[in-house]
């Protein structure tokens, strides 16, 4: 039984800048997609809690809440279940809980998670802030959206080269990077206090590229608009001015919109027309066999092509430049073949942070048939692991445009050829 928890659970100086931030990973120890997950179906006894955590971990990556949930939660509740099932079906649970808004029961969840004396760091961690963040929150009430209406809005971009969308939060406009890759939308000190966002006790801690545990508090909007759509009791973190300021105060972030609001667009698409840039939503189309899409908790991740191979990469907005980290290099040693040692800044929350790694002259990534040519990609290991997921697609990567259909599973790159 352990085997299968483990397979299920299974030179130049360049700048990159990722705005996101995480909740570090609460999941299990070594499961990180879906295939993984059903490599372990033959070593299971159909019928048994090891076969309904497999399925209640796919129905989680699925965004199946409520199938996830109907599967999970009896083995977290059955003392005849062994306890490392029990274990990695509350990790699972708290992350859907998490999302669903259900935040008293996500930290009731992470708690029984935590009992896992075999928890290395980083994952310890990672349940820890989740619980803390879920704690934090049992009072709140769960983001709703008023009405659902397809719609689109313009899209800019800043000084990075970052999208940006304006909101409307408590009756005042903004413009806010919109980024796949924030666990929850981000507003600094002063943002949250000119926006009259409620404070939310307790202090917590997140992840980004540039930390694993950054310090942040909570904050909740009574209304977030987005073209025509209203959003309620929409959940916030609140990070320090200078968390979000680069370049010695040159460049600065203000705010993030993140998944719990764009993941609530269903299927979302970042398109070129006329007039500029726009990101446009509407209901979701119909479910594919051969979903390249899935959402770990509150993060989601792709499938795609890497040196000929099925790899598993994070999708982040929020990234100027896709990236890989060292774990690709491990599996794909001849990709160092003509690769030049440099040193990298990263910015992301909690500030910049430089370290050594190496420069790809190019990478050709391959998704759904569709070769994307990258230029000087670096390789390089960030705060939080995540591991199994060999990089970060960013915007060099998306450049053409997108689309998200996250109750289909589907992501497609448009405007390539």
């Amino acid at each position: 039984m352990q085997r299968v928890l483990r397979a299920l659970t299974t030179g130049a100086l360049c700048l990159t800048l990722t705005a996101g931030v995480a909740l570090g990973d609460p999941r299990p120890e070594t499961w990180v997609h879906p295939e993984g997950a059903e490599a372990a179906r033959d070593e299971v006894a159909p019928g048994g809690p090891e076969a309904r955590l497999l399925d209640g971990v796919l129905a989680a990556f699925a965004m199946d809440d409520a199938g996830a949930i109907r599967l999970l939660a009896p083995l977290t509740e059955d003392g005849r279940v062994d306890a490392s099932v029990s274990q990695a079906a509350a990790s699972t649970l708290g992350g859907v809980l998490l999302r669903q808004g259900r935040y008293a029961e996500a930290a009731a969840a992470f708690d029984i998670a935590l009992a896992d004396h075999g928890l290395d760091e980083e994952r310890r961690l990672g349940l820890q802030q989740s619980r803390a963040v879920g704690a934090a929150l049992a009072s709140t009430p769960a983001q709703r959206l008023a009405a659902y209406e397809a719609g689109s809005v313009p899209l800019g971009r800043d000084l990075a080269g970052l999208a940006i969308a304006e909101v409307e939060i408590n009756g005042q406009t903004r413009g806010f990077v919109v980024d796949t890759g924030a666990n929850l939308s981000v507003a600094t000190e002063s943002q949250a206090r000119a926006l009259g966002l409620r404070p939310v006790a307790g202090d917590v801690t997140v992840g980004s590229v540039t930390s694993s545990s950054a310090a942040a508090n909570l904050a909740v909007a009574d209304q977030v608009i987005l073209g025509s759509l209203v959003f309620h009791d929409v959940v916030f973190l609140v990070m320090p001015d200078e968390a979000l300021t680069f370049a010695d105060g040159a460049y600065r972030i203000d705010g993030i919109l993140g998944f719990p609001v764009l993941s609530s667009l269903e299927r979302l698409s970042f398109e070129q027309a006329e007039n500029g840039e726009r990101l446009a939503w509407a209901r979701s189309g119909p479910a594919t066999d051969h979903r390249n899409l899935f959402v770990a908790g509150l993060t989601p991740h792709v499938y795609l092509e890497l040196a000929g191979q099925t790899a598993v990469f994070a999708l982040d907005t929020g990234a100027n430049t896709t990236s890989l980290r060292q774990s690709a290099i491990e599996r794909n040693p001849e990709l160092l073949d003509r690769a030049r040692r440099a040193g990298h800044a990263f910015g992301g929350a909690g500030g910049e942070t430089r370290t050594q790694g190496w420069t790809l002259p190019s990478l050709d990534l391959v998704v759904n048939g569709v070769t994307v040519s990258l230029q000087d990609v670096s390789v390089v290991d960030e705060a939080i692991s995540r591991e199994g997921v060999l990089g970060r697609l960013g915007r060099d990567a998306l450049a053409g445009g997108f689309v998200l259909d996250f109750p289909a599973g589907v992501f497609a790159l448009i405007g390539r050829e």
